[in-house]
């Protein structure tokens, strides 16, 4: 039925056949025209609602299909309200046509047109949402559409982020109690994506982000733990804090024995960490020798005996090589290497240079091979390309082997949740790989307390900045087993930590992420009351600021802080939007393994079907959809979505020689005739970067 109102708004209008090539190429030449008459025909329909002005949105999705198309028909206001038109209908399939069309018109607008669309359509998808009871098609478009939106937003969202902004706090209003629990659990994901996508509430005016981030910690009182990872990603992006590659290293400002600290600050319960020795004294011991090592160096200019030297000393603890500003002035007062006659320009090549003689030494018998593995990937880790590091040590490390720790450090840097879960297993069985007389002494060194940080925060920044693609819950499953393996080396490398360790309140911080997402918030002022985590928290935070320069790990000192400051405000402040919509998850049966959040997460997941359910959907479909009047179309899978609109046989286009977009309004280039161009300027930048070269003129 919608194809012969298709075909019956063709032919009543004059419109060319948007179904073919040509039809598109008519269409682009008296745009000004097709528009004018589909806004004519919408307008003299009998019935609001009809076929016609259903397949009016018909035809403008097919000639959306041309990319080309599309950044001329956003131009076009008449198209916006035709779009508002549908989407305030009674007709689902004109509805989902509006939708489509206006999240394509969004993926190639101007940043113009995308405020226009936050005006005048978003309210209108909210309102789609709000008249749900449940989860449908229409739904699903609309959060799409404002992922879309979103993210084409994200770059003018960097200027001025106030759309997006009070968009999302639209978006919050919104998810009252007149929101089904499953749609609000949607909600707060599209949210923390816009924060973490976009960075928008980096840069917003505090008066709007403050309520977004109150929002996202409040939310952390939802029952399912994924909706609480949502959260806890949310409020970690909306948060500023001074990047990694932009600080200097941590480094001890004092040294003292636990006594001494007792007889200055009056604390005597150091919480279980050991005070036998001092972590910041071995620091500085092993910082002198390395100064020691590199003021010789800057005479003698022995590249081989200061690699066996770094190497011993990196075998000890990998914090022991530092080559920040501070580090340089200690061991050449400043200067530059070339002032002290070396052939590199930055000290931070000293340990490649190390690994090339190394090398050279190996190729007429001396046996270097560890020792210019770990002086590479030593520099690999101190110029913030960690990742490479772990690449390297990937092809080192078998699974079960120990033999060499510092390779175990090296690759607990990775991103990747293989290698990760190789080291978080290595840790875990080290009694049974090393034996129980030799693991407590592994379990006291400095490279495997490194190792235990070092893997801790590559989990959690694996849940932080990879986390859930898509809700789905074989993939909430990896995530939470990597919280949970996260938060008990947080724990382990509690357990041997000397009382003035470098990372102790950084472990205390990852150990209360981890635990608002596993375990979740009950008090209505505390995100950990009653554990007692914010005391043992707060206490690691006052030796770290008497005996250390700064915080370990200011991302998660920031979130942790944030919490404690703003969680009972936060919690009072959004009572009316969230506190209708928390649950209280189900008592744990016997045989439950950590329940809340491996049970803890209902809300996840998108609408499935099963195999016989889609069957039925496209006899359906294939049917004289008048015929299957009583279906609610809306209700379709997905997958049927351009089915159900005609546009599942696309007309044939050929792509932009350089941008790639599909269109056929593509120009052949006119010397060679071979390669197509959707625009001058795209031509005349592949004319530059290689065409030019490869261009043969042909004569015609």
């Amino acid at each position: 039925m919608l194809w012969q109102a298709m075909e019956t708004l063709v032919g009543s209008s004059d419109l060319p056949d948007v179904t073919a090539k040509q039809g598109l190429k008519d269409c682009f030449r008296s745009l000004d025209k097709v528009i004018g008459t589909l806004v004519t025909r919408s307008k003299l329909s009998v019935h609001k609602d009809d076929h016609i002005d259903s397949a009016v949105q018909l035809y403008l999705l097919r000639m959306a299909s041309d990319i080309c198309m599309v950044e001329e028909m956003t131009k076009f206001s008449e198209i916006t309200d035709l779009v508002v038109d549908a989407l305030e209908s009674k007709c689902g399939l004109r509805i989902l046509a509006g939708l489509q069309l206006v999240m394509t018109l969004v993926r190639h607008g101007s940043d113009e047109y995308l405020c226009t669309v936050s005006q005048s359509i978003l309210h209108r998808t909210l309102g789609l949402i709000i008249a749900s009871r449940r989860d449908d098609l229409i739904v699903e478009l609309c959060w799409n559409l404002f992922t879309s939106w979103a993210h084409g937003i994200g770059d003018y969202a960097r200027e001025n982020g106030h759309p997006l902004i009070v968009t999302m706090e639209c978006m919050v209003a919104a998810g009252k109690k007149t929101l089904p629990r499953r749609t609000v659990s949607q909600l707060l994901y599209r949210l923390q994506w816009a924060s973490t996508s976009t960075g928008v509430l980096l840069r917003g005016p505090d008066e709007l982000v403050g309520f977004m981030r109150k929002y996202f910690i409040a939310a952390l009182r939802f029952d399912s733990a994924a909706d609480r990872m949502s959260a806890l990603r949310g409020l970690y992006y909306a948060l500023s804090w001074e990047r990694d590659d932009e600080r200097e290293s941590v480094y001890p400002t004092t040294q003292m024995t636990a006594t001494d600290f007792t007889c200055i600050s009056g604390v005597t319960n150091f919480r279980g960490l050991d005070t036998s020795w001092s972590d910041a004294k071995h620091v500085l011991d092993l910082s002198a020798a390395f100064y020691d090592l590199m003021r010789d160096f800057c005479t003698s200019h022995d590249f081989h005996g200061l690699g066996d030297s770094l190497h011993q000393l990196l075998l000890q603890d990998p914090r022991s090589v530092d080559f920040s500003a501070r580090a340089i002035s200690k061991f050449a007062g400043g200067k530059a290497p070339e002032e002290f006659a070396l052939p590199f320009a930055d000290w931070a090549d000293t340990l490649r240079h190390c690994a090339n003689c190394l090398t050279a030494c190996a190729a007429v018998g001396h046996n270097h091979w560890q020792a210019i593995q770990i002086l590479e990937m030593q520099s690999y880790i101190l110029s913030n390309h960690a990742s490479k590091a772990a690449e390297r040590a990937s092809g080192l490390v078998k699974k079960g082997d120990v033999s060499v720790p510092w390779y175990l450090y090296a690759l607990a840097h990775s991103d990747d949740e293989e290698h990760l879960i190789q080291v978080f297993d290595a840790v875990r069985r080290l009694d049974n790989l090393v034996g129980a007389q030799e693991a407590p002494r592994l379990r006291r060194s400095a490279v495997f307390q490194c190792t235990l940080v070092a893997v801790t925060l590559s989990g959690l920044a694996f849940a932080m900045e990879q986390g859930i693609r898509e809700r789905d819950e074989g993939e909430w499953t990896a995530l939470a087993s990597m919280l949970s393996l996260s938060g008990w080396t947080a724990t382990e490398y509690l357990r041997c930590a000397s009382w003035d360790g470098q990372y102790v309140a950084a472990m205390r911080e990852a150990a209360i992420v981890v635990w608002v997402v596993t375990e979740r918030p009950t008090s209505p002022t505390s995100p950990t009351a009653p554990t007692g985590l914010e005391a043992r928290w707060r206490a690691a935070v006052d030796i770290h600021s008497r005996v250390w320069s700064r915080p370990s790990t200011p991302h998660f000192r920031t979130v942790v802080s944030t919490l404690y400051a703003d969680f009972a405000s936060a919690v009072e402040a959004m009572g009316d939007v969230l506190d209708h919509h928390l649950k209280t998850t189900p008592a744990r049966s016997p045989g439950d393994e950590r329940s809340d959040i491996s049970r803890g997460d209902s809300h996840i997941g998108e609408r499935t079907f099963s195999s016989k359910q889609l069957a039925a959907w496209r006899a359906a479909l294939g049917g004289d959809i008048s015929a299957n009047a009583n279906i609610s179309w809306r209700h379709a899978p997905m997958s049927l979505l351009n089915p159900m609109l005609q546009l599942n046989n696309p007309v044939e286009m050929r792509k932009c020689g350089h941008c790639a977009k599909r269109s056929t309004l593509l120009r052949r280039c006119g010397s060679c005739r071979d390669v197509r161009y959707c625009s001058k300027d795209c031509q005349a930048k592949d004319w530059r970067i290689g065409h030019k070269a490869a261009c043969v003129r042909v004569d015609v």
